[in-house]
């Protein structure tokens, strides 16, 4: 009897519990395939600027430990060696990156707080309709999301075009997110969160609308001491599942004050598994700031299972202007 009652508690909570993991960036949800509790990342990149070239190699190693049918834990460290051309771009005057990824300076001191290499370390509870995720987070993985610009290492390299540039989006810190579902398709999150190294909270409301073929999220945010506050948007659509466009926008109170980019991924174009992409994002620039234009093509094939090999082009132009050649290498496991 009560093997029964628990075998019919565990099948009410399954119904009950339609178990999801939160976060959204595509090189983790790419992971739930390979089936592992641990699951590594690779990638190599080399970019050049004006005759001057430099590798980085950075590491992710994340581990998702599921409690039971409605609790998670989820850990992600990186460790990276070489910081690329991101010095050179800083001598330039430009105020954006080739790259978003996490470098050595950075990820020796995340946050100016002293910790190093552990970038999230939460726990998450799903209860009726309701998701709660508490500890180190990272708000990108939860809002500002895209289908087709949201990661580094599989996408688009230039910041810009991984999460809206002008929102005030932490990373790394610790914070609670809790989302409603309200339909299967529709969804509304809120995020309270530590905005370090800026001594100040910030809190982000977002609306989320998830169709087979299109998506559309749009947020808002504040801070608790620096006033500091805006709105975004973020939006893909898929066509015949071989070729999809993404739109981002936002407005903010910051010094740069105006935000879009746009942009689209072609699949199958020589092979069956490779692609290409083209995205131009444009930043507005208050007073004495400069407009920033920025444009990225890339192409990626991937000769073998979890092996990417990718060319890309950026081209920048904020105070100076200049094209930035990449390679990237990506293996996962």
């Amino acid at each position: 009897m009560r093997k029964l009652l628990t075998w019919i508690i565990l099948t009410l909570l399954a119904s009950s519990f339609a178990f999801a993991e939160e976060n959204k960036k595509p090189f983790i949800k790419e992971h739930k395939q390979h089936n592992h509790k641990i699951d590594i990342i690779n990638t190599t990149v080399y970019q050049q600027i004006k005759g001057f070239g430099t590798f980085y190699n950075t590491s992710h190693l994340f581990f998702e430990y599921k409690v039971d049918i409605s609790q998670l834990i989820f850990i992600n460290t990186s460790i990276t060696f070489g910081d690329g051309i991101t010095p050179r771009l800083d001598k330039r005057g430009y105020s954006v990156y080739t790259t978003g990824d996490d470098l050595e300076s950075y990820l020796k001191n995340i946050n100016r707080a002293g910790r190093k290499y552990l970038l999230e370390f939460y726990y998450q509870k799903e209860f009726s309709n309701f998701a709660l995720i508490v500890g180190l987070i990272d708000s990108t993985a939860f809002i500002d999301v895209n289908k087709y610009a949201n990661d580094e290492h599989i996408q688009f390299l230039n910041s810009v075009f991984i999460n809206n540039p002008i929102a005030v989006l932490p990373s790394y810190n610790f914070g609670i997110y809790l989302r409603y579902k309200i339909t299967k398709q529709d969804s509304i999150s809120t995020i309270f969160m530590d905005n370090s190294p800026v001594s100040e909270n910030i809190f982000i409301t977002q609306y989320e609308k998830e169709e087979d073929t299109y998506g559309i999220r749009i947020f808002g945010f504040k801070t608790t001491k620096t006033n500091q506050s805006g709105f975004g948007i973020s939006s893909d659509y898929t066509f015949k599942e071989n070729f999809g466009i993404f739109f981002r926008g936002g407005y903010s109170n910051t010094d740069y004050n105006l935000f879009f980019s746009l942009g689209f991924e072609k699949f199958k174009i020589i092979f069956s598994e490779d692609s290409l992409g083209f995205a131009y994002g444009f930043i507005n620039g208050k007073n004495y700031l400069s407009n920033i234009n920025i444009y990225e093509i890339f192409y990626e094939v991937q000769p073998k299972e979890y092996i990417a090999i990718t060319l890309d082009l950026q081209y920048i132009k904020e105070i100076n202007q200049d094209f930035i050649f990449g390679t990237r290498l990506y293996l996962s496991y």
